[in-house]
């Protein structure tokens, strides 16, 4: 398997945008508009690297209510589930909740995965894990489907025991997924649809076929395609890889005449870079001409192709909402507001339950283009993650992700509502029968849960991560914190590129009180990031650089790893 190297080398692309921390628009209740501080706006060019080897403190599935499902979660007791993917490292959550209900847990993934025994730098899994089969994971679903139907039928006749269920948390392992439950005949979504989703100009198509809200496209599978999307597509617009993953290569373009640039300069990077696990920015060591030498998954080939579809720019309020289908209908659902992101990069900034952006009739609606556009796609039965906006037009759909969300999207929903997505998305892949409705429409918060994602506002490093969020763990409000960085590791800052994340937060407060909660993560978001401004003046007066105007990085740094070692988005 060819060795790959992390990348904290990006295109520099000098698209501008006038930024706000607020977006005011027509018909839209200004008035429900949060009320914070403005975010200090950074010109963002880079990748967000995710899913770093090292030891970060996985503070995830920790503490909330009770799960609304957990009577049902008894169901689960003795079922055999294979895991497609183990993920990268802060994945582990969902096997301990597995193995908390009694799940026999079958992991397929790369010999190199931190989940396999074989693996020195493993984590602990205390047998939670009572099956491990190493798998090619960069094979074509043509052989490696095949692969893991002929491992599991080995199983089968070996121990006795049949499996119950097919599932993974891993973006770019979906589809596999899917297949090999068609093979099983066991319950899932079609691993047609799912492909759907995993291609935004046919989840764009698809949609819009249905009779849903169009937003106009243009596929760029070559530089001759450029004149005609610019006659399709007004600007500002949007251009992004068809089949990408967290953010990654998605770049707002103001004119026309920049849109050959940006793309010049994309695809140049982009052809010689992998989405590594899922989750990393990686570069090969040899041009892409030397490393095709053997199939690889379709997921894999169109993130090496780096096919772009440029769209138009989205204005409104962004938001995400979580589906659990079950058989073709919607038995959850929750609307989460997102807070604006600065262009060109869209990064996360800040999320809030329940919405004080829509009324209750525009939360209604948005809903119901995410169920729409599931059953559209044929994504029938399963957990998902939507992204929308809410324009002057109203609800459009940004993406379909046919998985459960990343980052604190299990958390805010499990204190919010009760309800554990992981556990539902297990019972689903076993087709275990619902004894209790999850939430019906309407019915009450369990709190007000208020997020951050704490973007660096610099480069520099930090020698201590713990020692430095200590103090916020301790913030009245604050119910639970993941780390984004390790000790000593180069933080990409808007000087070098599209800034690391230090961290992301929750603030937990009681229902009705969403203002108060956003206005706590925002003001301890600030705090955070004058912090990390202090102590990187801090080292930099220690160890004064020659003609250093501020905190950056002086030298190239890679990071060397295993393209497994991260399979996974959050």
């Amino acid at each position: 398997m060819a060795v790959f190297r992390a990348s904290v080398l990006f295109l520099v692309l000098v698209c501008t945008a006038n930024a706000s921390s607020a977006v005011l628009i027509a018909g839209l209740p200004t008035n429900r508009v949060p009320s914070f501080e403005p975010r200090m706006d950074f010109e963002d060019s880079g990748p967000r690297r995710l899913g770093l080897r090292g030891k970060m403190q996985n503070l995830a599935l920790r503490g909330g209510a009770k799960p609304a499902n957990d009577e049902d979660a008894a169901n689960l007791l003795g079922k055999t589930i294979v895991f497609v993917s183990a993920g990268y490292e802060a994945k582990k959550a969902t096997i301990d909740i597995a193995h908390a209900r009694g799940v026999n847990i079958i992991v397929v993934d790369e010999p190199t995965s931190w989940a396999s025994p074989t693996n020195p730098n493993t984590l602990d899994l205390e047998g939670k894990v009572q099956k491990f089969i190493a798998m090619d994971m960069n094979r074509a679903d043509a052989i490696l489907v095949p692969n893991i139907l002929s491992q599991l039928e080995q199983y089968t006749k070996k121990t006795g025991k049949k499996i119950d269920g097919i599932c993974s948390f891993v973006e770019l392992c979906t589809e596999t997924a899917a297949k090999v439950a068609e093979g099983l005949n066991l319950p899932c979504s079609p691993s047609s649809s799912v492909a759907l989703a995993r291609s935004k100009p046919a989840t764009r198509n698809c949609c819009e076929a249905a009779g849903l809200p169009k937003v106009t496209h243009y596929v760029l599978n070559t530089r001759s395609d450029i004149q005609e999307a610019i006659k399709v597509v007004h600007f500002p617009a949007v251009m992004k890889p068809i089949s990408g993953v967290s953010s990654l290569g998605v770049l707002k373009v103001e004119k026309p005449e920049d849109l050959e640039r940006v793309y010049d300069e994309s695809i140049a990077h982009m052809k010689s870079v992998v989405v590594g696990a899922g989750g990393l920015l990686v570069k090969a060591e040899k041009p892409l001409a030397e490393v095709a030498d053997r199939p690889r998954s379709s997921s894999a080939a169109q993130e090496r192709i780096a096919t772009f579809v440029v769209e138009e720019y989205l204005d409104g309020y962004e938001l995400d909402i979580d589906l659990v289908m079950e058989d073709g209908k919607c038995v959850y659902r929750l609307l989460t507001d997102n807070g604006p992101c600065a262009p060109p990069y869209f990064s996360e900034s800040w999320s809030l339950v329940p919405s004080v952006q829509l009324t209750e009739q525009q939360v209604k609606e948005t809903e119901q283009l995410a169920i729409d556009s599931a059953l559209a796609m044929g994504l029938t039965h399963g957990v998902f993650h939507v992204e929308a906006m809410y324009t002057p037009r109203g609800a459009r759909l940004i993406e379909f992700n046919a998985r459960m969300g990343g980052g604190e999207v299990y958390e805010t929903n499990l204190k919010s509502t009760g309800v554990c997505l992981v556990v539902e998305a297990l019972l689903l892949a076993c087709g275990i029968p619902r004894t209790r409705v999850l939430r019906a429409n309407g019915d009450p918060l369990l709190a007000s849960v208020a997020g951050s994602s704490v973007s660096a506002p610099c480069s520099g490093s930090l020698h201590n991560v713990d020692a430095f969020l200590e103090k916020y763990r301790s913030m009245s409000g604050v119910s639970w914190m993941s780390p984004k960085v390790v000790d000593n590791q180069h933080i990409i800052g808007p000087d070098e590129g599209m800034p690391d994340w230090i961290a992301i937060f929750l603030i937990e407060f009681p229902p009705g009180r969403g203002q108060e909660a956003l206005d706590k993560a925002l003001e301890i978001e600030k705090l955070m990031t004058q912090d990390f401004l202090d102590e990187m003046d801090v080292q930099r007066a220690a160890t004064p650089l020659p003609g250093l105007q501020g905190p950056r990085r002086t030298q190239s740094t890679e990071w060397h790893l295993d393209a497994s070692l991260t399979r996974g988005i959050e």
